[in-house]
């Protein structure tokens, strides 16, 4: 689990499009590569990143630290 916190208020999708566009920057991935495929109304979301395997998406993490 990883948690983020945002500016955006969640109305009109805002907060989900400043999701997308964090973890995009975070993991150096085109927003198109993130999706949000479960929680798209509610805190608890589930997100896809395409192109990365999870040991990269760890290994991106850890170097956030």
């Amino acid at each position: 689990a990883l948690k983020v916190y945002l500016k955006s208020p969640p109305v009109d999708g805002k907060a989900n499009e400043e999701c997308i566009a964090l973890l995009a920057k975070t993991f150096r991935v085109p927003k198109s590569s993130v999706i949000i495929s479960k929680g798209e109304h509610g805190k608890r979301k589930r997100v896809s990143i395409g192109g990365l395997t999870f040991d990269e998406i760890r290994q991106k993490l850890s170097d956030e630290s």
